[in-house]
């Protein structure tokens, strides 16, 4: 196997592991590619060939690009679930899944994230103006869910939502599959813990009680996008999030009538 061929398998590889290419350049007939997660942004040089420039054009290629994409975020956190006993746990979270399963059917979601008792909602940018929708009706069948089993020894459903949209990088994580890490996962996070809950809920004034909260910024594109006329985003004004911080925040809810 000629040089060539050798750094083409060793750039494969690079991309295979999940690495990303943050530059690249073209100098005398050798292609420069810079891996910034490695030690020291690891340069990789590969001399061009036809092989070369075909692999450059595949998707797999495309995608290993370090290159920031802008996403919608939704975490959807299961209130007080770590305080229920392991077997309450269990039954909880099977009944979770079986439910967000359904209601995402046909929906417009890239990527669903598990992380523990909650879950990360990944839009796309072209699909961030149903979002809205989407979110009321996962809420809305846990919900239902709350009314129709609530007398069977599980605890509800209880959830928050979080909701915000910014950018992040598409990685493959350690199984290999599609990921996402960035600002857009890291702040819906955030934005969930404002969410009022138990005391809190019976304390805050109806038009802010909701389910789902969303950042300044996810309120400006969906009224960019074009809000459905039905949705309300009312200001909850600045909640402390971290570290001192504070995050101003909208809570979303269906105008009066609405079904």
């Amino acid at each position: 196997m000629g040089i060539a061929n050798r750094q083409l398998e060793e750039l494969r590889s690079q991309i295979q592991a999940g690495f990303l290419i943050d530059t690249h350049q073209l100098q005398n007939s050798v292609h420069y590619f810079h891996f910034p997660a490695l030690e020291h942004t690891y340069t990789l040089r590969v001399p061009d060939s036809p092989d070369l420039q075909a692999f450059m054009a595949s998707p797999a290629y495309q995608d290993a690009l370090m290159v920031p994409v802008t996403v919608g975020a939704a975490l959807l956190d299961i209130v007080g679930f770590s305080s229920q006993p392991n077997d309450v746990q269990f039954k909880m979270i099977v009944r979770y899944q079986s439910l967000i399963r359904a209601a995402l059917k046909g929906k417009n979601v890239r990527k669903l994230i598990s992380i523990g008792d909650g879950t990360i909602f990944v839009f796309d940018e072209a699909s961030i103006s149903t979002m809205p929708e989407t979110l009321f009706e996962l809420d809305h069948e846990l919900a239902g869910f709350n009314l129709d089993f609530g007398n069977d020894g599980v605890p509800e459903i209880n959830r928050r939502i979080g909701v915000h949209i910014g950018l992040a990088y598409r990685i493959k994580d350690i199984n290999g599959d599609e990921n996402y890490i960035g600002t857009a996962m890291n702040l819906a996070q955030r934005v969930s813990t404002c969410v009022p809950t138990g005391e809190d809920e019976e304390n805050t004034p109806f038009d802010l009680r909701s389910t789902i909260y969303v950042s300044a910024e996810a309120c400006q594109a969906f009224q960019q996008n074009g809000l459905p006329p039905d949705f309300v985003l009312n200001d909850a004004g600045d909640k402390p999030i971290k570290d001192g911080q504070t995050f101003h925040v909208f809570a979303m809810q269906k105008a009066t009538g609405a079904v």
